[in-house]
């Protein structure tokens, strides 16, 4: 009989698709702020590094499907572990923009009479960001299997 899927593994493969989903929406959502958008700086890291992480997001998965035991007796805890360091580098792709965005965000002075505020974009990005992390390095146990073999 075959070793059952590693707990780590599972949460990673099922935190990581949701983060790619909310990472994705918050890319696509135009809801990042309204005014002088596509002039500051941040936005132009943000148009780079974000389409940047969900391809990486996909290859990462891609890799994790692989490592996680879907079709084997036994997971490839390597290969898990490689998806794992992926995903946590795509996680973190698209929390640099983000991050980078509110702050500048906070740092501009405000109109009189309104307040600026963070949109529903930045926030599905941060916990796309954040479910990719906490996936990625779910997934990155799976090198302590590995140690323990040798």
């Amino acid at each position: 009989p075959g070793m059952r899927t590693p707990p780590a593994m599972i949460v990673g493969m099922v935190l990581c698709p949701c983060g790619l989903l909310l990472t994705l929406t918050g890319t696509l959502a135009p809801n990042w702020r309204k005014l002088g958008y596509f002039e500051q700086v941040p936005v132009r890291v943000a148009q780079g590094l974000m389409p940047t992480s969900l391809v990486v997001a996909l290859l990462g998965l891609v890799v994790a499907t692989l490592g996680v035991r879907c079709w084997h007796k036994e997971p490839r805890h390597v290969l898990a572990g490689v998806a794992g360091l992926v995903l946590l580098l795509s996680g973190l792709l698209s929390l640099v923009p983000a991050s980078w965005y509110t702050h500048e965000l906070w740092a501009l002075p405000a109109p009189a009479g309104s307040t600026l505020a963070v949109g529903y974009s930045l926030v599905l990005s941060y916990l796309g960001s954040c479910l990719e992390i906490l996936g990625g390095l779910a997934l990155a146990l799976s090198f302590h299997h590995c140690c323990k073999e040798c």
